[in-house]
This record gives C-alpha cells, structure tokens and sequence, in this order.
C-alpha cells in the first residue's frame, strides 16, 4: 500500500511539474488533432518523409500567427509569421538554443552551442561577412545556382517525382566550401564523401528528433544508431579536416 500512496505521489508531482512547465504556452491555440498523453505525436508516428512533410504542411498551415506543436505533454511554440518570426530571433530574450539542438552534437559552432559561445564568435566573425564581401559572393552564388537550374531541368519531365535534396546538398557544399573556406568542390576528392556523410549524419539526427525515447541520452546510446553515428562523425571529421586543409 505505502507502495503505491509513493508512486501515486512521484506522479502528481510529474504531473503539476509539467504542467507548470507547459503554462506559458496554455493560452495558445493547438494543432489539430490532439489526444490526450500524446498530443500531436500521431502527426508524425509511423509516417514516411513524404507524409511527414505533407502532414506538417498541412498542420502549420494555421490562420494563427502564433501556435503550439503538442509532443507528448510538452508544447512547442509555432509560428507561421515571418513578422513573429524576426521578432523571436532578434529578440535579446530568445538567445538559448532549444535542447533539440543538441542532438547535432555541433556544440562549439554558431549553429549548436550555447550562447556564452556562440556570442563572441559571432562577434568575431561579423568584419569577415560585411556588406561588401557578400556583394563579392554574387558572382559564385549566380553561377552555382545555374548550375543547380541546370541539373533540375535534365531531371524534370513533368511527370516523374525526384529527391532534390543531394543536388541541394551538393550546392551548400560548393557554397560554403567556396565562400567560407576558399576551397573549390569540383577540385576536391573528399568533398564529395564529406557532402555524403553530413546527409546521413543530419538523416540519423532528425530520425531521433521524431523518435522521443531517443531523445533521452542513456537510451540513446544503447541503440545501433548511436554507434553508426559515431562512427559517421568520426570520419566526417576526417574528411572535414582533408577538406579544409587541403
């Protein structure tokens, strides 16, 4: 009996714990459907990337500016608004990335880490992105993105569905491979296994976005997709390395 008055007590106390963690966001409207426990889960549980995308598509096609995403019992705050949009980014209050992040495993870039990082890089890197060098990056940025219309229409009839996303990856490669480290692709044999690698790596991070007992890390690692990962990072880091030195 004392047993089950301690677990009965553990749970109202997750329970007014979450709750109280979940009120900032009670008076925004929800995605629809929500079901009890699981909130907005069933938008993504068992789908394949086609439905996520069309489901998601649909779901945030919300006349509010403002919603919440429920995952599980905890809300995510949506918006829609590109006006609501520049204000959560620009706003001295919204500086922390979200825990999702995380799971990138990118904790000492612009991208990932914590703000106390991130900060004075930015600060550093500011001078080097001025107006004027981007003006200098027109000329790449023209010419590649010829190329990706080029390599779009060899592979459009009209008729039959493709996946853009290699040739996508492939131009954010060029690009940043081009403008940040000064290196050309096309002249580069790792460059194309380190395009490759990244895909998988991003593949397997949103594969544990979408799978929430994955999120806790001590499950996590007791996957096979944990060891793959590592093993997939290991190397990229490798070719990173070849790449940028080369």
């Amino acid at each position: 009996m004392l047993v089950l008055v301690v677990l009965v007590a553990c749970l109202a106390i997750l329970w007014l714990y979450i709750r109280r963690r979940a009120s900032f966001a009670a008076s925004l409207p929800t995605i629809e459907p929500c079901h009890p426990l699981i909130g907005n889960l069933m938008l993504i549980i068992g789908k394949n990337s086609e439905q996520l995308f069309e489901g998601f598509q649909r779901a945030f096609a919300n006349p509010a500016k403002l919603f919440k995403f429920m995952a599980g019992v905890m809300p995510v705050v949506v918006t829609n608004d590109p006006d609501i949009t520049q204000k959560i980014l620009t706003s001295p209050d919204c500086l922390e990335k979200a825990f999702l992040y995380k799971f990138f495993r990118l904790d000492h870039g612009l991208f990932a880490a914590d703000y106390d990082i991130w900060k004075g890089q930015r600060k550093t890197l500011n001078p080097t992105f001025n107006q004027k060098i981007l003006h200098g990056f027109i000329p790449l940025f023209d010419k590649y993105s010829q190329e990706l219309v080029q390599s779009l229409n060899s592979l459009a009839d009209g008729k039959t569905a493709f996946n853009i996303s290699p040739l996508m990856h492939r131009l954010a490669m060029k690009t940043i491979c081009a403008t940040t480290i000064g290196v050309e692709f096309e002249r580069n044999s790792d460059a194309d296994r380190l395009s490759e690698l990244l895909q998988r790596i991003f593949h397997m991070t949103f594969k544990r976005l979408f799978r929430f007992h994955w999120h806790f890390e001590w499950i996590y690692r007791l996957t096979e997709e944990y060891k793959k990962d590592m093993e997939l990072r290991t190397e990229a880091y490798t070719f990173g390395d070849e790449v940028a030195f080369y």
